[in-house]
């Protein structure tokens, strides 16, 4: 007999998980913090930052950054700014001069509504936390296989007229 429910048992252990996931990485704007988070700016989205422990990185549109920064309530400082220096041609080049500048200029920073803003001198650089989206895919996936697994396992078990651990 306990061969007979294992099926069925798997499944709804299955289709738990897969909600457990789907809760866990549902879409969230409650980011309180500026670090462990990929931010990606809004005016440009190949663009993003990531801040981790005193370090600065990321894709500035065609080269790779990466910097220190320090933290003192909301202001913010970054130093020693550098990138890789691959030519991606002039306009393209000029947007991520104008980015990296900016992120040069930080003097502080705001979280509200699961964005960003870094304040810069004149300016402001906004950016959206990025979700992972392909996790949140694959958990819906698990879920949905599991679900139409016991949908199946009921079907047969109604057609049948047996009970689960029958079916197999």
């Amino acid at each position: 007999m306990k061969n007979r429910v294992r099926l069925p048992m798997i499944l709804l252990i299955i289709l738990v998980i897969g909600i457990m996931g789907l809760i866990a990485c549902s879409e969230s704007t409650s980011i309180a913090s500026i670090e462990n988070v990929t931010w990606l700016l809004e005016s440009y989205s190949a663009v993003n930052a990531t801040f981790n422990g005193g370090t600065i990185s990321g894709y500035a549109g065609c080269n790779w950054y990466s910097g220190n920064y320090e933290l003192k309530g909301n202001n913010l400082s970054i130093k020693e700014l550098r990138s890789t220096e691959r030519w991606c041609g002039e306009q393209i080049n000029k947007l991520e001069q104008e980015y990296l500048s900016a992120l040069r200029d930080a003097e502080s920073y705001e979280i509200e509504g699961g964005k960003l803003r870094i304040y810069c001198g004149n300016q402001s650089l906004v950016f959206s936390w990025r979700h992972n989206h392909t996790e949140w895919w694959l958990w819906l996936i698990v879920a949905a296989v599991a679900t139409v697994g016991l949908v199946i396992l009921f079907v047969l078990r109604k057609r049948k007229g047996t009970s689960f651990g029958q079916v197999f």
